[in-house]
């Protein structure tokens, strides 16, 4: 029991970096307990160690699943927490998969340092758990628990988050290197060795927080536009319930009339706000337009759409845009969506396994992404957690986007740490693009997030309201922006090479004749 003790720590620290806690500083050394803990150890240890701390850390900061397939799913609880440990034991796996492959470079190279090999491969894990097929999930990337932490997190608009990511671990193994005290290289370092990689992290943590102090000197964008949001605050059990339509309609039309009254350009509905089919409601279509002409202003609102007929029919996860003049602008239906929430990756296998959200139907995605335009100003849409997903984001910006707008519906959070976990996202999303994002959530947390990450505002949960404000555009281009993921790209490249060297016996010293 002793030796996991290391390991739990680190989980804990790093849970504790994350919300609902926010000790974003504890990152920079909440792995020194497992990488000390690790170092010249067996490769089992290495495994083992690294896979518990993971699943350990993986379970504390999304434990609210369990919330979500109880409350929503119906599932009982007797069956949702081995759900959610499966959950955890894979995302823990990463972790044990960093620590073995790092003890196996470490052990083949004891002179590299370790403030380089530790993050090369950290990152590249991270990238890999973010790209898998169907079940890819970014969520509580080490870099993101520094969305508070504004000096710093401007160098995302380099690399995105993996920058951060890269500084933390590369910081953490500095400080383990510094109380190790070179006992991986077998030989005892002087002082001035030990402290030399911290000194090095330190001067490049400097820089970087340099460069974000000059960033967040700069203007928050160019020109401007007046938004609203309308959190409605409908309850996901009745959403979806027809006796509840017409209140559920009547809620977001008189908050949309409200936010209008304050001078707006663009008012902005919830994932779904209008639980009906849209486009077959021709009298819901005739109420959204008079309400749009009624307050002189553009309404940015969810509703399930359906393409094609009879077996080839399929569902999108839709936000329609209606014109201050009441006419349909156009729409955009969500690309990546919600395994087991929208549909069931890989029925094939898992045809025993039932979808979360059974309301509408399985869900196909769309082809994005599809920008719309207000007032001159096009935007990019982003539905649910589609804002979690760097790649993504960047490919709207790239479209031409001035700035971001983001609907969802995280009812399914309750009162959990999950709500805010998301919503952290956006501050990242909005430095690596210079973007600002106008985001609505049914329930909260709604908000606005300015290009330099700045929360401008972000609602309370569970309460019923409009917000509003002006949010300055950008067509500012971003190092990120054009080069995208070449960070974790470059160190899975990397990665892969010392692995295969470390498969690679070590030669024999030649001996030569005179």
């Amino acid at each position: 029991m002793r030796s996991a003790v290391p390991f739990l720590l680190t989980a804990a620290l790093t849970a504790a970096s994350f919300p609902p806690f926010d000790l974003e500083y504890l990152a920079f050394v909440a792995l020194v307990p497992m990488l000390s803990a690790t170092a010249g150890g067996s490769w089992r240890r290495d495994l083992l160690g690294g896979w518990l701390a993971g699943w350990a850390a993986s379970t504390a900061i999304v434990w609210w699943v369990i919330n979500t397939i109880t409350h929503y799913g119906g599932i009982s609880w007797a069956l949702a927490v081995p759900v959610l440990l499966l959950m955890t034991w894979g995302m823990g796996l990463f972790w044990g998969l960093f620590s073995w492959a790092r003890g196996r470079v470490l052990k083949r190279w004891p002179g590299f340092p370790d403030f380089l090999v530790s993050p090369l491969l950290w990152v590249a894990l991270e990238y890999g758990r973010s790209n898998l097929p169907d079940i890819d999930f970014p969520w509580a990337l080490l870099g993101s628990s520094q969305y508070l932490n504004l000096p710093l997190i401007q160098a995302a608009d380099l690399f995105g988050v993996w920058t951060l990511s890269f500084l933390i671990v590369s910081a953490n193994a500095a400080v383990a290197a510094l109380i190790d005290g070179g006992r991986r290289a077998g030989r005892s370092a002087g002082p001035a060795a030990r402290a030399l990689p911290l000194a090095v992290v330190a001067a490049a943590g400097l820089l970087v927080w340099t460069y974000g102090v000059e960033k967040l000197k700069g203007p928050a964008g160019e020109g401007s536009i007046r938004a609203a949001v309308v959190q409605g605050n409908v309850e996901q059990e009745i959403k979806w319930d027809p006796a509840y339509r017409r209140n559920t309609f009547d809620t977001y039309a008189a908050l949309s009339r409200e936010a209008a009254a304050e001078g707006v350009d663009l008012v902005v509905w919830p994932e779904t706000a209008a639980p009906f089919f849209y486009q077959f409601e021709p009298g819901y279509q005739v109420e959204i337009s008079e309400l749009a002409k009624q307050i002189g202003t553009a309404i940015l609102f969810g509703s399930p759409g359906r393409e094609g007929e009879g077996r080839d029919v399929s569902l999108r996860n839709r936000a329609y845009l209606v014109s201050a003049g009441g006419e349909l602008q156009g729409w955009y239906d969500k690309v990546h969506l919600v395994p087991f929430g929208e549909y069931v990756p890989w029925r094939s296998l898992l045809f025993f396994v039932d979808k979360l959200v059974e309301a509408v139907g399985e869900f196909s995605p769309g082809k994005g992404p599809r920008l719309l335009d207000v007032e001159g100003r096009r935007f990019g849409t982003l539905i649910c957690y589609e804002v979690i997903f760097p790649d993504l984001v960047r490919r709207n910006v790239n479209e031409g986007a001035e700035f971001l707008v983001n609907i969802t519906n995280d009812a399914w959070f309750g009162r959990s740490p999950a709500s805010r976990q998301h919503f952290s996202a956006l501050v990242f999303r909005a430095v690596e693009n210079r973007r600002p994002i106008v985001r609505a959530a049914n329930t909260g947390i709604s908000g606005f997030v300015d290009s330099r990450g700045r929360i401008l505002l972000a609602s309370e949960l569970f309460v019923s309201g409009h917000y509003e404000a002006e949010i300055g555009l950008s067509a500012e281009r971003t190092l990120y922006g054009r080069v995208g993921d070449v960070l974790p790209a470059a160190c899975a490249g990397l990665s892969v090479v010392l692995l295969l060297g470390c498969l690679r016996k070590k030669g024999r010293p030649k001996r030569y004749r005179l």
